[in-house]
């Protein structure tokens, strides 16, 4: 009995090892799937994101920056456009009453603003829109000049403003220079949210 005594507590001692590893392999397995469902909670719960979901704030800012430039160029042609228009209207208002050109002239503006709507509305908006919601996500605080809104949220110029139908030009200015404005603020070393680094492409 003495001399089976070592094997007694080998044998013993692998039993121990095996359940204390098949404890723990069950255990992991239980946590890696909760750690999946969890995963998958959090990407019902969050939104799909945008395609500036994931870049870090260094490139939003330069991408919000850029792109406020471009509306603010597309602002500046427009009023080039009209007041060359305007020019050429009061060298010809002679050839006619002025209530028929200035009926003429409203129509052609009002062709012309539907014009630079399609164009804005194809080139800049969505991006705007997208790169605006994203930096106000990740400011630190209120924005510089933000108003409260009636939940109590700070809001800097309304969503509305991007959104709203073009009647005249000082709108792409006034998107522009939000745009710009909020991009400046973002904090450039803040790190991505851990849960936008994980939702889905």
């Amino acid at each position: 009995m003495i001399s089976s005594a070592p094997w007694s507590f080998a044998i013993l001692s692998l039993a121990v090892v095996f359940v204390v590893r098949l404890f723990y392999r069950h255990r992991m397995n239980d946590l890696t799937s909760q750690l999946a469902q969890r995963n998958r909670l959090i990407e019902d719960l969050k939104p799909n994101g945008t395609a500036y979901t994931r870049l870090g704030n260094s490139t939003l800012r330069d991408r919000a920056i850029r792109l406020a430039g471009q509306i603010r160029a597309f602002y500046e042609e427009a009023e080039t456009e009209d007041r060359l228009i305007h020019q050429s209207d009061e060298r010809l208002g002679d050839f006619g009453s002025a209530q028929w050109a200035e009926q003429k002239r409203y129509e052609a503006l009002q062709q012309r603003m539907a014009r630079r709507q399609s164009e804005y509305d194809s080139r800049f908006r969505s991006d705007a829109i997208h790169l605006r919601n994203e930096i106000l996500d990740r400011l630190p605080g209120p924005p510089t000049g933000s108003t409260r809104g009636p939940g109590g949220e700070y809001r800097s110029t309304d969503l509305v403003v991007y959104e709203d139908r073009l009647e005249y030009n000082v709108q792409l200015q006034v998107i522009a220079q939000n745009l710009d404005a909020l991009a400046r603020q973002l904090p450039i070393t803040v790190p991505i949210p851990w849960w936008r680094r994980v939702l889905p492409h």
